[in-house]
Formats: structure tokens, C-alpha cells, sequence
């Protein structure tokens, strides 16, 4: 019995399967390229959006002890003892918010905000570290009142 003989123009078996072999390697090669880079890209936008949270939220805890601070009847102002206070300020006939609620660190899905005190044990802000592949930031947020100085020349009538 003899073999199947090839026709003019017939291509045998042998010779294909080297060629479809290598088109499925090149194409996952390209595919995982290809994820490679989206997930550089998606890394990339994560962290850029917990940075954006981080400074939202620093930024409503500074106008939060802000309000705090303003709010504070009299003459002398001060500033909270705790963050609590923010939530829940008790120094009025009505509980006054100056903060809507406690906000997690976005770095680390804790509170655990790193205090900035006043000389006497008063909170002025937060601050927390911003940790990178190559470097760390302090990222801070401290709340400064404006300072007004009235003067009055004795030509003026100013009260005291």
C-alpha cells in the first residue's frame, strides 16, 4: 500500500505547524505586555487617587479645627483637645459640627493621623507619611489663624 501522494501545490501538515505555533507564542507575548502595562497604569491611578482623597481629607480636617477655633466664644480662642470634638462640639446649648465625620487615613484605611499640638496639648492638625517605591513625604495640615492687629493713634477714637 503506498502513501497518500501530494498534488502539485499541496502543502503537507509538517510544514504548517511550526508557523501557527509561533503566532500563538508572539500573541501571548503581546498579551501579557499588554496587562503589564495596565496594571502599571492602574497601580499608577490608585495611588494618585488615595493622594487626592489624603488631601481632602487634610484639608476638611484644617477647616474643620478652623471653624473649631473661630468658633470658640469670647475673646481668646482655642483650639480641640481631641478630634472628637470636631464631630461633636459640646461647648454650646446645641452640639455643633464642625466636621461630618471621622475620616480614615486613605493610606491605610485607619485613623491613625499623626497629631500636631499647640504648646499647651491643643490640636492645630494632622500630619501622616506618604510612602512611595522610592521616597516617604511628610504630608501635614495644620490649621493657622490669621493674626489682626488694630492700631489706633491717638487722633482716632478707638475703643478698648
Amino acid at each position: 500500500m503506498m502513501g497518500h501522494r501530494m498534488q502539485p501545490g499541496e502543502k503537507s501538515f509538517v510544514q504548517q505547524t511550526g508557523f501557527t505555533y509561533l503566532m500563538l507564542l508572539f500573541s501571548l507575548i503581546a498579551f501579557g505586555i499588554g496587562l503589564g502595562a495596565t496594571g502599571l497604569i492602574w497601580s499608577t491611578e490608585s495611588r494618585l487617587a488615595k493622594e487626592r482623597e489624603l488631601n481632602f481629607i487634610g484639608n476638611a480636617f484644617v477647616a474643620a479645627i478652623g471653624s473649631y477655633y473661630n468658633a470658640t466664644p469670647g475673646e481668646v480662642k482655642s483650639f480641640p483637645s481631641s478630634l472628637d470634638e470636631l464631630t461633636e462640639d459640646r461647648r454650646f446649648l446645641f452640639i455643633k459640627r464642625h466636621i461630618r465625620k471621622m475620616y480614615a487615613n486613605p493610606l491605610t484605611g485607619s485613623q491613625d493621623w499623626k497629631l500636631i499640638l499647640t504648646q499647651d496639648g491643643k490640636i492645630q492638625g494632622v500630619s501622616t507619611v506618604l510612602r512611595r517605591d522610592d521616597f516617604e513625604k511628610q504630608m501635614t495640615y495644620v490649621f493657622t489663624p490669621q493674626i489682626t492687629h488694630q492700631y489706633c493713634s491717638p487722633s482716632m477714637h478707638c475703643s478698648q
